[in-house]
């Protein structure tokens, strides 16, 4: 099957690209390679031969929709302090290798194990915030510490002496974006637990809210065992987080079709494509018929009659794999849409700005939240500054039908139309912009660097 828009922009989120080396490219002085470097570090490069000021760099960067200099990244860290004091490249270079192995000593206290619980989330969430009665509010350690980064180090050796110092306090990933996402997600799960407790306190709804308790893994046990309420709220808190189905309702509600993780999921748990329920042969059929123009054009019955012939043909493959290689070097599954949803939340990934915008809305959507937390534009925005990224701007194109998404009276027929659009032309919707090619800086550069 072709993978569709969706699946390429997460395999795009799996990326672990070296940022020094990214930046390296860019200064290397061939405009063809720093074409394909993500935006930001272009605008880096930049930076360095402008002799740009630690203030202009950041302000170019978000005026280009980039994340500003983060100083809990031992990297940017040495970046604030290279432009703060005026280095150039090549002695910042000599800093960052340094910084480098310290960055080595960075480690995260949370999620020690393969999957996550929601009981961590929540203690991940409480831990990363200031309570104020019953709000939790982000803490502002990353101010603390450019500030201090910029003011307190004097020189390389004090700057050394400050990130070990401060070693506890630095993160692989922009630690605020993570937070976010991290809080709405929690408040998306608390409202699909609490809706359960409801239907199963009153006895109405019970197999729907049920259903849509299927982001917890948890819903097994309640599946074998009538518990009631409280009971069963204890479960649900200590099962792990179903990352897959996360994204494959995240994708669903900005693409209006399964994912192909999804669908492997779905046929694994029933087994023979007969056996599925008549709305889940709907689904999966037209999920199909999104990702192959072949299968348009067929009947439903036509469609399985053709995946059920694929999947067989696999089977044979992956029975000849085994007998070849005795089972231990059988292919991954595509689980890159689950896998970028858990290195969200670990922190092993950065999450863009855009990407964040979307699974923030989605949460959002699908929550009932406190009103301190509803999110409108001037909440949106809010949160971007935290995470060091541009407020939303009326003439961006993106951050305007963002703006026309959380005013609107229907929302979802707004998104919907919207995305469907770029999906079905395989344009670069918006989900693409952290590797936005809006100015290339390709003529700056030529001139420059020689």
């Amino acid at each position: 099957m072709k993978k569709t828009v969706f699946d390429k922009i997460m395999e795009n989120a799996l990326k672990e690209d070296d940022a020094s080396e990214l930046l390296s490219t860019c200064m290397s002085g061939n405009p063809s390679a720093s074409h394909r470097v993500p935006l930001r570090f272009r605008i880096i490069a930049l930076g360095f031969i402008q002799k740009m000021t630690l203030e202009e760099l950041n302000n170019k960067l978000l005026q280009m929709g980039c994340a500003r200099l983060y100083a809990r990244s031992t990297m940017d860290a040495s970046l604030i302090f290279a432009f703060s004091k005026g280095l150039d490249y090549e002695e910042w270079k000599r800093l960052e290798s340094e910084c480098a192995a310290m960055s080595d000593c960075v480690r995260d206290p949370y999620f020690q194990t393969g999957s996550v619980t929601f009981t961590e989330l929540k203690a991940y969430v409480e831990d990363n915030s200031d309570k104020k009665g019953l709000e939790l509010s982000t803490r502002r350690l990353t101010v603390m510490i450019e500030e201090n980064t910029i003011h307190a180090a004097l020189s390389n050796q004090d700057f050394h002496s400050f990130i070990l110092e401060n070693i506890a306090s630095y993160t692989s990933v922009r630690e605020k974006s993570r937070y976010y996402f991290c809080k709405y997600l929690m408040t998306f799960l608390e409202t699909r637990m609490n809706q359960y407790k409801t239907s199963v306190t009153i006895g109405f709804n019970q197999a729907e809210s049920l259903e849509r308790l299927s982001v917890l893994k948890g819903i097994t046990k309640l599946k074998r065992k009538k518990m009631p309420p409280e009971e069963a709220m204890a479960v649900l808190e200590e099962s792990a987080i179903s990352c897959g189905t996360v994204y494959d309702e995240y994708n669903d509600y900005f693409f209006e079709y399964a994912s192909l993780d999804w669908m492997e999921i779905l046929l694994e748990h029933y087994g023979n494509i007969d056996q599925l329920p008549l709305n889940k042969r709907k689904r999966l059929v037209m999920a199909l018929r999104h990702y192959d123009s072949k299968y348009k054009k067929l009947s439903d019955d036509a469609v399985l009659e053709s995946v059920k012939k694929e999947m067989d043909s696999r089977e044979r493959e992956l029975d000849e794999l085994y007998r070849e290689d005795g089972g231990d070097n059988l292919p991954l599954k595509n689980r890159s849409g689950e896998k970028a949803v858990r290195n969200y939340i670990k922190g092993v990934v950065d999450i863009d700005r855009t990407t964040l915008i979307c699974f923030l809305i989605y949460f959002a959507a699908e929550s009932v939240l406190p009103e301190h937390m509803m999110m409108n534009a001037i909440r949106l925005s809010a949160i971007l500054k935290e995470c060091g990224f541009a407020t939303l701007q009326e003439d961006d194109d993106f951050d305007f039908f963002i703006i026309q998404y959380l005013q609107s009276p229907d929302p979802v027929s707004l998104l919907m139309e919207e995305v469907t659009r770029y999906a079905l032309s395989e344009e670069n919707f918006y989900l693409y912009q952290s590797f936005k090619l809006s100015k290339s800086y390709d003529d700056e550069f030529s001139h420059v660097v020689r």
